[in-house]
């Protein structure tokens, strides 16, 4: 196939709104350890529209009443300037020292009125100091996992009290309400709490898998609970990703694992949510962490688009910052299908027209800005490291296919697709590919980013263990 040329990275400041966000890590709490403004430049340069911060009350408010928003501002200033929008994820745990019950977890089992009463406080502050810069917060990480403390009905009670402390603050602020994956039970009790479906604006789950789209039917599980108690509630990913390593600290998942492996499971992930109508999918990381876990002592969690020590880019980097380019908030999802007929199998063993169980067929969403379609197209099998990709005949999507090119976003490059009889060959692989017509891009003459070896070889394959990166607050 001819190339006929290379996406071309936008700013966050070029972009009105998209679906992409990162969710950031805390180095900018830590200057002293993480070079913040290389990490932060780089994150903008990823053009994500959104970002995740998470905001601990034990940083902020050292003493009884002495607020302290320095380095937050600092971050939050440089996003927004950058042209990142951004929402809060609010941590009590643990709770300030200043505090009677200081050093505990604050849970529902330690919550007390003197620590509740306590932590509405700071949250008036907060949300009274960030005023516009600031509109959506979310209530905890992960709170109702079973190590956390929260049963859903303690977590909806204590939305209903704390969220009705921002919206006093501020009434057009959204306050967004954490769900387990596929726990229909989880959203459900938690609405149900008096007060609390009044409060939330946005529900958010976190999913991690090797093969994304297998978590479709828990999905549409989860919306059906909520839309009982609020049929309007939009749904967003606060997290999403995959390690790059087999020798991640925790997490890992499902073997294999490889830096085109993450890659293209960024992909996989953030286009299975805009097939079930997620609203924004928040990738996790921008850069890799240290962490501490029980069996296996201190590691780094391979997670970010940007490999901690040599802070550089990954090939996941690219990735984003090539989607980012490509789609925003212009582009529209409709029901239209197209045929996807396959002429070659490549690597894909056993898939053609005689095959319809899962995975085996094509996975498309189709997309449509001013009259131009777009297809994003993918086999939903567990991702590899290398492939050989299969050809396939799409037909066509809402007309006939006039000017087409394929675009891969893991390098950028995009080739010029043979039309016959309006339907378009090209290639299918284990990860998102763009089939759009070329007016709808812009598109360089030459290579926009390093090659697949070259990126790989700025990275190290190995790291040592460092007890200064290990987040504490």
């Amino acid at each position: 196939m001819k190339t006929a040329g290379y996406v071309v990275p936008r700013s966050p400041l070029q972009i009105n709104d998209s679906p992409w966000g990162l969710h950031m890590h805390g180095a900018f709490l830590f200057p002293d350890q993480y070079p913040v403004e290389t990490i932060r430049r780089m994150t903008i340069d990823t053009g994500v529209k959104w970002a995740r911060v998470v905001v601990h009350w034990r940083k902020h408010e050292r003493a009884k009443g002495e607020f302290d928003w320095r380095c937050l501002d600092e971050e939050v200033n440089a996003l927004r300037d950058g042209g990142i929008r951004m929402y809060f994820t609010i941590q009590a745990d643990p709770i300030p020292d200043w505090h009677e019950n200081g050093g505990r977890s604050f849970t529902a089992a330690t919550q007390t009125p003197g620590n509740g009463e306590a932590f509405c406080v700071y949250v008036a502050k907060l949300v009274g100091h960030f005023g516009d810069r600031v509109r959506i917060y979310e209530f905890f990480n992960e709170p109702t996992l079973g190590q956390n403390g929260w049963s859903p009905e303690a977590y909806g009670d204590l939305i209903a009290r704390a969220g009705r402390v921002i919206h006093d603050e501020r009434p057009d602020a959204a306050i967004m309400a954490y769900v387990r994956e596929q726990d229909e039970r989880d959203v459900a009790a938690t609405l149900a709490r008096p007060g609390a479906a009044g409060q939330i604006d946005i529900v958010n789950y976190h999913y991690y898998r090797g093969v994304p789209e297998e978590a479709n039917d828990g999905t549409a599980r989860l919306r059906r609970a909520a839309r009982r108690s609020r049929p309007d509630l939009p749904f967003w990913v606060g997290e999403c990703g995959y390690c790059s390593s087999g020798d991640a600290i925790h997490g890992r998942r499902q073997s294999p694992w490889g830096y085109a492996i993450q890659a293209k499971l960024l992909l996989r992930h953030v286009f299975n949510d805009r097939l079930t109508d997620i609203e924004k999918s928040i990738y996790f990381l921008n850069v890799d962490f240290y962490a501490s876990c029980s069996s296996r002592g201190q590691g780094l969690g391979t997670y970010g688009l940007i490999q901690h020590g040599t802070w550089a880019p990954k090939p996941s980097y690219y990735a984003m910052r090539n989607l980012t380019a490509t789609i925003d908030d212009t582009w529209t999802r409709t029901d239209a299908t197209a045929a996807i007929d396959v002429v070659a199998p490549g690597s894909f063993a056993g898939i053609g027209p005689h095959e319809t169980r899962f995975p085996c067929v094509p996975f498309q969403l189709a997309m449509e800005r001013a009259g131009m379609p777009m297809l994003a197209y993918w086999l939903p099998w567990r991702p590899q490291e290398l492939i050989n990709p299969a050809t396939v005949r799409i037909g066509p999507l809402n007309g006939a296919w006039q000017d087409p090119v394929s675009v891969d976003l893991l390098s950028g490059q995009a080739h010029e697709a043979g039309v016959k009889g309006g339907a378009a060959e090209v290639p299918l692989t284990d990860y998102p590919m763009l089939l759009v017509e070329r007016r709808a891009l812009e598109l360089a003459d030459t290579p926009q980013q390093p090659g697949f070896d070259e990126i790989v070889s700025r990275l190290a394959w190995t790291y040592e263990v460092d007890d200064r990166f290990v987040f504490r607050v």
